[in-house]
């Protein structure tokens, strides 16, 4: 079983600012862990469809944090993690993969999902949700 002092569950951006706070306040390496559903690192959405998608900024620039932030903040991320249950009374979350995770104090940061559109061509390679950086990586199919 995995566990952590401080467990972040979701990984948008009050995750990022969360686990930079955290930090400023003087977390040690190896007391916080971040579960994510997403495959990135906390990253601000508004600069992601008015930067990143437009082409004006690097998907490191709309980072919350940098990756190196975290390892060298010695904080755990564990991303691509979907949590099937969490029982605060056990404090522990229950993962899709079978495991747990147990934690002392959440931090439940998991922000919302983007309505799509249930249309037809809704699925085609060049249409994006905006609020995804995973999905718009060659939004101008360059990828």
């Amino acid at each position: 079983m995995n566990e952590s002092k401080f467990v972040i569950l979701g990984g948008g951006m009050v995750a990022g600012y969360a686990a930079k706070q955290l930090v400023e306040l003087g977390l040690q390496p190896g007391e916080l862990a971040i579960v994510s559903a997403d495959n990135s690192v906390p990253y601000e959405r508004p600069p992601l469809s008015k930067g990143f998608l437009a082409g004006k900024d690097t998907e490191e620039a709309i980072r919350i944090n940098s990756e190196g932030f975290y390892a060298k903040h010695g904080i755990e991320l564990k991303l691509e993690c979907e949590v099937t249950a969490v029982d605060p009374k056990r404090r522990r979350l229950s993962l899709k993969s079978g495991d747990d995770f147990r934690f002392n104090k959440l931090i439940i940061a998991t922000g919302a999902r983007p309505r799509t559109l249930n249309i037809s061509g809704a699925k085609l390679r060049n249409v994006c949700c905006g609020a995804c950086a995973e999905g718009n990586r060659g939004h101008d199919g360059s990828e």
